[in-house]
């Protein structure tokens, strides 16, 4: 019995084909390369609000311990900082929280592949070396010094995203982990929040001064700061 070849030859992709392919393929990545970088960015910043939190809520139990009598300054006394570093030893001291790593955002470009010191004190209660050195240079907060037990707490930033500039942060994610995108601030009761920027004037900023009376302006919402030399 003959056989005969099939008169329909087996087909392969043609070159219009491939580059269909290739260009939808290309389309798709387009699409969802970025956002799944936003969804990173945006968990990066949820676990930064976090850890800022945790931080203000210690110090807020700090601060109350003795009728609010505990406040971090930077003129000398018990509890005196003028470094990141030794702003978080009181609070690692006082208020146990040791955890060096709430101090550092990994994903900041300056962060990013840096052994995170994670501990603040070590069990003799003295300054581990990694955590000072690193916080002063490498830190991503900026603490407010000075404040009064008396301030009024909701509207009091106390811990916020280093490399504003007073009014916004700098476009630089060396020097601002989020660049200009914004930073976040924590309050003197624990709330944290995040800011764009800080306003497009005194009379419609989004803080809160010292005097009672609205600004855009960080410094005049708090006493006084004390920021990573690296910012």
């Amino acid at each position: 019995m003959k056989t005969y070849p099939s008169t329909q030859a087996n087909k392969g992709f043609t070159l219009i084909e491939l580059l269909t392919v290739i260009a939808i393929i290309g389309i798709l990545a387009a699409i969802i390369i970025p956002a799944v970088g936003n969804v990173r960015i945006k968990a990066a910043q949820a676990a930064s609000a976090s850890d800022l939190k945790q931080i203000a809520l210690a110090y807020n139990n700090f601060a109350i311990s003795g009728a609010r009598s505990r406040t971090i300054r930077n003129d000398g006394g018990t509890y005196n900082a003028t470094s990141p570093a030794q702003w978080a030893q009181i609070l690692a001291q006082y208020a146990e929280l040791n955890d060096g790593s709430l101090y550092f955002i990994a994903s900041a470009d300056d962060v990013a592949g840096r052994s995170i010191p994670k501990v603040i004190l070590d069990v003799d209660d003295a300054p581990t070396g990694s955590f000072e050195a690193d916080v002063n240079s490498y830190g991503s907060y900026a603490m407010a010094v000075n404040v009064s037990p008396n301030a009024q707490s909701s509207i009091t930033p106390l811990i916020w995203t280093k490399g504003i500039a007073t009014t916004s942060w700098d476009q630089d994610k060396s020097v601002s982990p989020w660049g200009d995108d914004g930073g976040h601030i924590a309050f003197l009761d624990g709330h944290v929040s995040f800011y764009p920027d800080l306003g497009p004037s005194p009379a419609n900023g989004e803080l809160v001064s010292t005097t009672g009376t609205p600004t855009n302006d960080i410094t005049a919402a708090v006493p006084a700061s004390v920021e990573p030399s690296g910012s």
